[in-house]
């Protein structure tokens, strides 16, 4: 039996308590008793229980992420029900949506992202952050629109990294190394640390992490044959420090740096597109000319972020300031065929952001609770975008079809507020929110190469008024059901001349400025807790109405507000603490129908997928997962803990923006790691361990080309605490 084998049977044995991903983790109360809903979230800005909290909300932990092999945001879907991979040409160029809110990668981003205190977003590009999901202590996820307090791009949701904080009271280290192979490709190697120093006993402490990784290619270019060459790898380093004074004031200053390089990208070919012949292997395009030879694709993203967050507790109020700074860049070259002609897409997106937050909340159990807040914005992404088509063979050169320069710049403030009363000794709580947004959004000055003409600066200025109404009813300690209604607000957008040329030329109405869109959606749901806390069961009925859906299209991503869509859908999830010791079962499950309910004239005629009645793009009806954990003490080493974890994720197929379907995409990994006395862990793992190899996304281009799951990948860890 070889290496590979031998870890597959290894790992199969876990097959046999084989379930999936994570809602809430469990907790000890006082008499030592395991208890499930007492995790604290923050989805409202102030620590809660999460059964207490009435809205969807899921707390995700680090160690739930290591076992399932999630390393990435995008990673994230299959433990989140109601969500789906949009895009995702790369590592750290990925775009994910949350029940139903998904309209392409153009665009303002629909589900909002914060790091810790601070929010991440790259203007006009739906991107996830690029951090590789490293010393976490949880990941909070929000389904729902929650723009009051989280701000104008969650309208599908949001999702919260929470780094660790540095310890001020014992130095401690971790570090793991991985290796592991991948079916029908290269080896893969990642190692990780951790250290944390105490500074100044219960007053300073810093704490450092990071690591680097190598994912191996598995697909051959078609024009050269050079073998495995979409393999990719990431560093990232991350210095954290903790300043408490004094028991009222805390201040936490992080600095992270994260690279990350890709060899052409995750999107392969199935067929030849010279000939239109299926290929026996997924394959690569190296689309060029026979003058100018193939073209070596690529993808580099990289991303610095420094912030501060400053926390000072009065009697009865917490004034917390948030301040951040990012540097990103996305920089790519796509080689492409489209018909007899070869194109490639040579683009770099640089952007600076700063942001600032100020807020107010009151920090004792009174009646009445509020919290207050106001948020500014600058932001400026720097496009430098080279698309051309390489006519040499003709003797027609390189041909630009968009080249140009200049920056998107958006400056933007808002101010927000929330306030909630107890009624009838608690049982019955009202919340009313709303937060006011403006963004004074410019595009330009700057050069077009096509027509050597300057590109002239346009302004607009979009503000919303964004309100959240619920209902929270307690009937007792153990029973959570609420209603919710809340606003979601969307930036427009300022587009390219040769972008709204592309959208006239397919007979869509488009502009230089393209209006916002906006939702409501209505919310019933219920968190219980049963069986003494070793049962959670949470579930929500949800409506949305979205009106002017900023829809982009076409092979220049041309954006136009085509319609509105409504979607209705239910979330569920369920955790047990089994009787059989250390054994827990996790499930959660989403179903939901996103259609267009109105299209604005000449939309279908050129884009037949958009209709009234039709599905909502890259939208799955069902995703569920399932999860099972073991834990047990064995005598082996002096002493260990052996735990044995397994998650299985389904997504169905979903209509793409070539008219055609994705698959049904089913991952389950298994893991079992060794944990003794001393600090030191042995693990074994299979990541997408079935090997599913369908299309997850589909992309307009010759060669079908498909973006397909990363292929089965089997491997040890050793890791050692300290």
């Amino acid at each position: 039996m070889n290496n590979r084998a031998m870890l597959l049977c290894s790992a199969s044995l876990i097959g046999a308590l084989s379930f999936a991903p994570a809602l809430a983790q469990e907790a000890d109360d006082e008499s030592g008793a395991k208890r499930l809903g007492t995790v604290t979230v923050t989805a409202q800005k102030r620590e809660e229980s999460i059964l207490d909290v009435p809205l969807s909300v899921q707390a995700i932990e680090s160690e739930t992420l290591e076992n399932a092999g999630i390393k990435d945001v995008a990673g994230l879907v299959k433990l989140i029900p109601g969500a789906s991979v949009v895009s995702a040409s790369s590592r750290g160029f990925e775009t994910i949506q949350i029940r139903g809110i998904s309209a392409g990668t153009t665009g303002d981003g629909l589900t909002g992202y914060y790091v810790d205190d601070f929010a991440f977003g790259v203007p006009n590009l739906q991107l996830s952050p690029p951090a590789r999901l490293l010393d976490l202590d949880q990941v909070e996820v929000i389904r729902g629109p929650s723009g009051t307090i989280w701000g104008q791009g969650s309208m599908g949701g949001n999702i919260r990294l929470i780094t660790a904080d540095p310890d001020t009271d014992a130095f401690s280290g971790k570090l793991v190394g991985e290796y592991s192979n991948t079916e029908g490709g290269s080896d893969n190697y990642a190692v990780d640390g951790v250290v944390n120093i105490p500074i100044a006993k219960d007053k300073f402490a810093i704490r450092l992490s990071g690591g680097y990784d190598e994912l191996g290619g598995y697909a051959d270019v078609l024009q050269t044959g050079q073998t495995d060459a979409n393999g990719s790898n990431g560093s990232n380093f991350r210095i954290k420090a903790l300043y408490t004074p004094t028991d009222r004031l805390s201040v936490r200053a992080t600095y992270w740096t994260i690279d990350n390089e890709q060899g052409f990208s995750n999107s392969v070919i199935t067929t030849n597109p010279a000939t239109g012949l299926p290929l026996s292997e997924p394959a690569l395009n190296g689309a060029g000319s026979v003058t100018n030879g193939p073209v070596d694709g690529f993808v580099d993203t990289s991303m610095d972020i420094g912030s501060v967050a400053i926390k000072y507790d009065f009697d009865k109020v917490t004034l917390t300031s948030s301040t951040s700074y990012t540097e990103h860049e996305l920089d790519f070259e796509a080689p492409l065929t489209l018909g007899a002609f070869n194109y490639n897409n040579d683009s770099t997106f640089k952007t600076d952001s700063f942001t600032q937050e100020f807020r107010l909340t009151n920090t004792n159990e009174a009646v009445f609770n509020w919290i207050a807040g106001v948020y500014y914005r600058d932001a400026t992404i720097n496009s430098d975008i080279d698309f051309y088509l390489d006519g040499t063979d003709f003797a027609l050169g390189l041909i630009p079809l968009i080249s140009i320069t200049g920056p998107l710049e958006t400056k933007s403030w808002s101010v927000f507020g929330e306030a909630s009363w107890k009624l009838f000794d608690g049982k019955l709580v009202p919340l009313i929110g709303v937060r006011y947004f403006e963004d004074e959004r410019s595009s330009g000055p700057g050069f077009d190469r096509v027509t050597s003409l300057p590109r002239p600066k346009l302004s607009e200025t979009f503000d919303s008024v964004s309100p959240r109404f619920s209902l929270k009813y307690l009937p007792n300690a153990n029973t959570t059901i609420y209603l919710n209604a809340a606003h979601g607000f969307r930036s427009g957008t300022i587009q390219t001349d040769a972008q709204v040329a592309a959208a006239n030329t397919l007979g869509v109405p488009a502009q230089r400025g393209v209006d916002p869109d906006e939702l409501w959606t209505y919310e019933l749901g219920g968190k219980f807790s049963l069986a003494n806390g070793t049962v959670l069961i949470d579930g929500a009925l949800y409506r949305t109405d979205w009106t002017d859906v900023q829809q982009p299209f076409g092979p220049l991503s041309s954006v136009a507000n085509v319609g509105d869509a409504k979607i209705e859908g239910i979330d569920i999830g369920l955790a047990w603490l089994t009787p059989v010791d250390g054994l827990s079962l996790q499930a959660n499950a989403n179903m939901q129908n996103a259609e267009w309910d109105t299209v604005r004239p000449n939309v279908t005629a050129s884009l037949p997928f958009v209709t009234p009645g039709a599905e909502v793009l890259a939208v799955p009806e069902q995703t569920f997962s399932l999860a099972a954990n073991y834990e047990r003490d064995v005598s082996v080493f002096g002493g260990s803990v052996l735990s044995l974890n397994s998650t299985y994720a389904y997504r169905s197929d979903s209509l793409q923006q070539t008219g055609t379907r994705t698959d049904d995409i089913k991952d389950l990994s298994l893991s079992a790691n060794l944990k003794t006395a001393s600090g030191v862990t042995l693990g074994v793992f299979a990541f997408n361990a079935l090997d599913e190899d369908g299309a997850a996304q589909r992309i307009i281009y010759a060669g079908d080309p498909i973006v397909r799951p990363y292929p089965r990948r089997i491997g040890v860890k050793l890791g050692v605490e300290f």
